[in-house]
């Protein structure tokens, strides 16, 4: 793959171009064959996959993220990193806690580097440009709750006519560590188009659905557009797991009534929605090919191996594909998460992919500013 491939988006509502994974459909309660190693296998860079895929890294994408936040613009790391793409060709980065600032030499960041809780970049072919508030010496979070308290971190979005719609997760701080904190509302962002300006923050009543067992279920961790409907997948979690929820909307209406799968249907009924898979993580993704469907996730959301699972339909049952892709910079405090697919960027097959970087010690990301970057991957899926 050459170093300039894949920097153009395609519309996502387009089927990716051949994108069939390797094997053969099953009929019955198997969706996909997926050949190579067994399930679980940790493979190499550039090897066959569990999934009988091979998967190799993407350095346009790392080149073009690690140039512009060495080039002193603003941004110079953050997580999240969910896409959506526009009507115009643009692409939106959506990003978590975001480093603003400048990289000294060494690569390192200067101490009291700013960070905020959101950002957005805003992708025209190879030209790149943040969004926050604030100035540069003293920036503010890109959208912030109407109350004032607490933080959005960005979840997925999707573009309905002229307005953009991101689901906004509102959290707070419930104690003096990093770590402590909870989600109390998910929110959705309206931004017209193309002038990207926020129109307003609407509260849902069922994206933070609370379960008879007194967990919460947040929906709109990952979308997906397929026909009449916007997919609207959840994360319910639970102490050592997480599982897979899923509503959905009228295409064109996801601020509108929504059902809740069951099973066996679909029910109004938040309450109603049932445990679709476990082991899935916080933020994952959901693409459609010509055969199916694929999800990518961390395994049980941060660790070293990115799983695959395929099925027939975007309610499942997912049959898991094992491991495809154990990222490299995991290990000490370095750990990774966040796996996400961005198929608007597949090109002859090849998706791409990102995760996130980060660090249990947090002077590692001032000493090593890729320490708290993305890196990409393409897994090869026909």
């Amino acid at each position: 793959m050459g170093t300039g491939m894949g920097l153009r988006p395609i519309k996502r509502r387009e089927l990716l171009k051949g994108a069939a994974l390797a094997g053969a459909m099953v009929a019955g309660l198997l969706p996909y064959r997926f050949a190579g190693a067994a399930s679980g296998a940790v493979v190499s860079e550039g090897q066959g996959t569990a999934a009988g895929l091979t998967v190799v890294p993407d350095k346009t994408f790392d080149q073009m993220l690690e140039a512009y936040g060495d080039s002193g613009t603003g941004w110079t790391g953050s997580d999240g990193m969910y896409s959506v793409p526009l009507p115009d060709g643009r692409v939106i980065w959506l990003c978590g806690d975001t480093f603003l600032g400048i990289v000294e030499p060494g690569h390192r960041r200067p101490a009291g580097t700013p960070m905020i809780h959101n950002s957005a970049i805003v992708q025209d072919g190879t030209r790149l440009s943040t969004l926050y508030q604030g100035t540069h010496e003293q920036p503010l979070p890109w959208v912030t709750p109407p109350d004032s308290t607490g933080w959005y971190w960005p979840g997925d979005g999707t573009v309905e006519g002229d307005r953009l719609r991101i689901f906004l997760f509102h959290f707070i701080s419930t104690g003096p560590s990093g770590w402590d904190f909870a989600q109390v509302a998910t929110d959705i962002g309206t931004f017209v188009l193309p002038d990207l300006q926020l129109e307003s923050i609407t509260p849902t009543t069922t994206g933070l659905v609370k379960m008879p067992g007194g967990t919460q279920v947040n929906y709109g961790v990952a979308i997906l557009e397929d026909g009449p409907y916007t997919y609207l997948y959840g994360v319910e979690d639970v102490p050592f797991n997480k599982y897979m929820h899923l509503a959905r909307a009228q295409a064109g209406n996801v601020l509108g009534p929504w059902e809740f799968f069951t099973g066996t249907g679909w029910s109004r009924d938040p309450q109603s929605a049932i445990r679709i898979l476990g082991g899935i993580a916080d933020q994952y993704s959901v693409t459609k090919t010509r055969d199916g469907y694929i999800l990518i996730a961390q395994d049980h959301g941060i660790g070293k191996n990115i799983l695959i699972y395929g099925s027939k339909h975007p309610t499942g049952p997912w049959q898991s594909g094992g491991v495809l892709y154990s990222t490299p910079e995991s290990g000490g405090n370095i750990y990774t998460y966040g796996a996400t697919a961005h198929p608007e960027f597949t090109i002859d097959g090849w998706l791409l992919i990102s995760y996130n970087v980060n660090s249990f010690d947090f002077g590692d990301v001032f000493r090593n500013v890729n320490d708290y970057r993305p890196r990409f991957i393409r897994a090869s899926i026909t």
